[in-house]
């Protein structure tokens, strides 16, 4: 039996619940589809709230918004079936078999994870080129690659857990803002020795961001990243499974961070030019990156030491 959980924030979900509900009634499970909507503004509530009219759909409404940790807490809260499948609301169902793969896979003691897709087509609009590119070259990725990292490569938008496992970890809410809530629970599913396997079932990211919105939040990413090695007692263990983090803490030993934020200080204005642009370079976005989490390493030692 599954509960199918899908968390939202000002986003339309009516066709990906539709889409899953096709798939569900023809499954020999039961299954439940809970929506919760994290706040969102008032017309986005009002569209979605037509899946109240759907069979085997509940819809939660928090009247402001707690963070993609705690919402995805409170719907583990709110299912009332032994697995938990979560699936982002920006997400768009493409195989009939999404559903039917996961009821295959499923067992008391593993995490399964499907994976991320993106269209094959990039978006007509060269201003919500960032994203796609970053997508497609670094998070679509196949199961056999994926299970080289298992811990490292998951991720929150498409996985089904056994209600069970999640209620022992479950996200932590005291990571706020954009980014990383779930390489911390994937880092908590490690330390707890909980099998993930990595299948290929995968979501397609559906909601196309400017440049500038993509940049903006894979940068405060970047911050909270840090945050999440925090909450773990700064494990040096952590630090191995997120590359970018690697870098930064390597940077650091060497005692190269305020060169290389230097230099980055000087290629700031051109590479924002370039990122917010038609023709975004990925090396200006790993570059700046790498400077917010400089920081944020920064900041933290700062506050540890006072």
């Amino acid at each position: 039996m599954i509960s199918v959980l899908i968390p939202v924030y000002n986003r339309k979900v009516v066709s990906l619940v539709t889409s899953l509900r096709n798939q569900a009634v023809k499954l020999p499970a039961e299954t439940e589809i809970v929506v919760l909507d994290d706040g969102s503004s008032k017309p986005f509530r009002t569209e979605n709230a037509l899946i109240l009219e759907m069979e085997g759909v509940r819809y939660v409404e928090l009247p402001e918004n707690t963070g993609r940790a705690a919402a995805r807490n409170r719907l583990a809260d709110e299912a009332v079936h032994d697995r938990l499948l979560f699936i982002d609301g920006d997400a768009v169902i493409g195989r009939e078999s999404f559903l039917e793969e996961y009821v295959s896979h499923s067992d008391e003691q593993t995490v399964v994870c499907g994976g991320l897709a993106y269209f094959h087509q990039p978006p007509e609009d060269p201003s919500e080129l960032l994203r796609y590119r970053v997508g497609v070259s670094r998070e679509c990725l196949p199961a056999s690659v994926r299970r080289t990292r298992p811990y490292g490569s998951f991720l929150s938008s498409n996985f089904m857990i056994p209600a069970k496992l999640f209620h022992r970890i479950r996200f932590d809410e005291r990571m706020k803002g954009y980014g990383h809530e779930d390489t911390l629970f994937g880092f908590r599913l490690k330390q707890e020795n909980i099998l993930v396997r990595h299948i290929d079932n995968p979501v397609i990211h559906g909601n196309p961001e400017t440049n500038r919105e993509y940049l903006g939040k894979a940068l405060e990413a970047a911050g909270n990243l840090v945050k999440a090695w925090g909450f773990t007692g700064y494990d040096p263990d952590f630090v191995q499974e997120v590359k970018l983090l690697r870098s930064a803490v390597g940077l650091r030993r060497l005692g190269m961070s305020f060169p290389v934020r230097k230099m980055v200080s000087l290629l700031r204005e051109p590479a924002m030019r370039n990122l917010t642009g038609p023709h975004p370079h990925l090396v200006f976005f790993d570059l700046l990156k790498l400077d917010a989490c400089l920081e944020a390493l920064h900041v933290a030692k700062r506050n540890t030491a006072g």
